[in-house]
Order: C-alpha cells, then sequence, then structure tokens
C-alpha cells in the first residue's frame, strides 16, 4: 500500500489527537465529524493522495507505521471508516491538512479538505516535509470522495 510508510523526521509532538467540527450541512446531507484526526509533518510518501481504509488489517497497517510513541486507537471495521490524506512533498514546514467539511448524501460520505500553506512572512522549519492527516469515520466501509481545495492561511 502506498503512502502508508511513515517516517520519523522530527521529536516526538509531530502528531496531535484533535476532533473538529463539520460545517453546518444543507438539509438533504448529513453532517458529520470525524470519531478522531491524526496529524504530522513527515509521512514520507511524496505525492499527494488520500487512501481509504476499510479493514482492520489496513488500519493495523497504517497504524504500524506512525513514529515510535504513536498510536492510533483501535479500529473497528464493523463501525468506522478511517482517510489517509496525504499531501506530498513540500519545501517547508507550516503546511498541513485541514478538514472543512464531511457529510454523507445519497450513501457516499464527501470529505472536503484543504492544504493549509504558511503565510508568506513566516518563519518557517527548512526542511522538506510530507505533510498528512488520519480521519477516522463513524459508519462502516463506505464510499468516500475527497474534494482538495487550497487555503491560503
Amino acid at each position: 500500500m502506498r503512502g502508508l510508510c511513515l517516517i520519523v523526521a522530527m521529536a516526538a509532538g509531530l502528531i496531535a489527537l484533535t476532533n473538529h467540527r463539520a460545517e453546518a450541512a444543507a438539509p438533504s446531507e448529513r453532517a458529520i465529524v470525524p470519531l478522531g484526526a491524526w496529524y504530522g509533518q513527515y509521512s514520507g510518501d511524496g505525492e499527494r493522495e488520500f487512501i481509504v481504509v476499510h479493514s482492520s488489517r489496513q488500519f493495523a497497517v497504517l497504524a504500524a507505521s506512525l513514529p515510535a510513541g504513536r498510536a492510533l486507537p483501535s479500529f473497528d471495521e464493523a463501525k468506522e471508516t478511517a482517510l489517509a490524506v496525504y499531501l506530498g512533498q513540500r519545501p517547508t514546514g507550516g503546511y498541513g491538512v485541514r478538514l472543512i467539511s464531511a457529510q454523507v448524501e445519497a450513501g457516499v460520505m464527501r470529505v472536503h479538505v484543504a492544504e493549509r500553506r504558511p503565510p508568506p512572512d513566516s518563519f518557517t522549519t527548512q526542511a522538506l516535509t510530507t505533510p498528512f492527516a488520519i480521519f477516522v469515520f463513524a459508519g462502516p466501509s463506505q464510499k468516500i470522495d475527497v474534494l482538495w481545495d487550497t487555503d491560503e492561511r
């Protein structure tokens, strides 16, 4: 599986567990909030892509690829679906993935993510980075469509 080999390149603390609220959805859509979100700067994957994780086996491979001391919680494939988003290689620190919204419409989960870029006048780590985010959503084996956007903030 491409993109699941994460490289430890910085001190501990590069991956933070946080939850986000989805933006309000239209009445015909059901907005959802991820059960968890993990972020990091060094995925080891040089290309922008996303990977939908449907099985406990796939999730175990993903979890095992995280830096030492960082672990994902257990994953129940009967109740959850995971999405790994990789930005690909970036020239400095300060880049990241931001979840804008997630909703289910007609049985398809639509996840809108943005690439967060550092402001032009900011001080950033002068190192190549490969930012990523991992989101876990309630609901087994859902079809997921990902919409990419750029966020200049």
